[in-house]
């Protein structure tokens, strides 16, 4: 099994391959990996290149404080995101859902997007 992190690239917003790591105003700090999974075509993934249409499982959490306030967020996947390479239009996801829960001080919100479409997606928050 091979993992490689992605990053959005700074001029043609895409997603591509390499190695990033984001700070968010000193709260947090996101790395976005993808694994390769055994009998996948080595080298489809190429460091600066555009992704290839595939799958992406994210499964995870996060928890941090800021002066008082304490926040929490659990991400998952389920059914898992493919991302259609061809898309014409953003966010190039055409199935999957994303399932993310926001605790802030104690109050908690669900985020469900759900991808239909090359850049069609259902966003519900509860």
């Amino acid at each position: 099994m091979r993992t490689r992190t992605l990053r959005r690239s700074r001029i043609a917003g895409d997603l591509v391959a390499g190695d990033e790591r984001h700070a968010f105003h000193g709260l947090a700090v996101a790395t976005l990996q993808a694994t390769q999974q055994p009998g996948e075509i080595a080298g489809s993934i190429l460091p600066d290149m555009p992704l290839p249409s595939g799958t992406l499982s994210v499964n995870g959490s996060s928890t941090w404080t800021r002066n008082t306030n304490t926040y929490s967020l659990t991400v998952s996947t389920e059914p898992v995101l493919h991302f259609n390479a061809t898309c014409t239009v953003r966010p190039k996801f055409d199935s999957g859902t994303v399932h993310a829960t926001v605790v802030r001080n104690g109050a908690t919100s669900n985020v469900t997007i759900q991808f239909t479409a090359c850049g069609q997606f259902t966003v519900t928050r509860t």
